[in-house]
């Protein structure tokens, strides 16, 4: 997983979890979703802690 790529998806709705990450590995690239309570959490926050998240996984896999 040299070369990762991270496409997410974000979903707002009132939910049980603060937030749920869910990802599925497909060949080198992982797709997830991200639900978020909305009565929590605004959008823009959510995008931000997303890009951080995947920055992280990015270098983590970097440094393998």
């Amino acid at each position: 997983m040299k070369d990762l790529k991270v496409k997410t998806e974000l979903i707002r709705k009132q939910t049980i979890y603060d937030i749920k990450w869910e990802f599925v590995k497909i060949n080198q690239n992982l797709q997830g979703v991200l639900e978020y309570h909305n009565e929590i959490y605004n959008q823009d926050d959510i995008r931000k802690y997303k890009d951080k998240f995947i920055n992280t996984l990015q270098k983590f896999v970097q440094n393998k």
